[in-house]
């Protein structure tokens, strides 16, 4: 009895009222017949906004029905750093830098995505791989709102030594 909705935000609406009836019945409909819930059924569904739309972050969210956000309680998670350094792969110096990244943007208010999870991961991969270490941190990080910013993102201490390989 697990059901997870990955990306619910993004999913369309007629897709949450099947959902709504499933958790109010009791019951999927299929199309191979309906399936009871067993008593300890569980829904998660993931989002990345708070239901109420596009955000800067994410333009492509869809504002849930408010009969549908009344279904679930609202759980926010924040970034594990342990599983932020498995991620890194022992590449401490590159985890160094998408943090300060992440610090800077946060301190500045710049709301674009940058500097997640999927960074950290992609960024190791990229350095494993052989990449130059001023090109994994422009794939990695450069986009959005940093074309700007970027001359001040060089200059952070953290990416400094990221990019000068300590």
């Amino acid at each position: 009895g697990l059901l997870v909705i990955e990306e619910a935000d993004a999913s369309a609406a007629d897709a949450m009222l099947v959902l709504n009836n499933m958790l109010a019945n009791g019951y999927g409909a299929f199309p191979d017949g309906h399936v009871k819930m067993s008593p300890g059924f569980l829904c998660v569904c993931c989002t990345n906004t708070d239901g109420s739309g596009a955000t800067m972050q994410y333009s492509g969210r869809q504002r849930l029905d408010g009969a549908f956000l009344d279904r679930f309680v609202n759980q926010e998670w924040a970034i594990d750093p342990a599983i932020e350094k498995i991620d890194a792969r022992g590449h401490s110096e590159w985890l160094l830098a998408v943090r300060a990244v992440r610090a800077y943007a946060t301190s500045s208010g710049i709301l674009d995505v940058v500097a997640t999870p999927r960074a950290v991961k992609f960024g190791a991969k990229l350095i494993e791989a052989g990449e130059e270490r001023d090109e994994v941190l422009r794939s990695c990080l450069k986009r959005g709102a940093w074309n700007d910013q970027w001359p001040n993102v060089l200059a952070l201490p953290a990416v400094a030594d990221f990019l000068a390989g300590f």
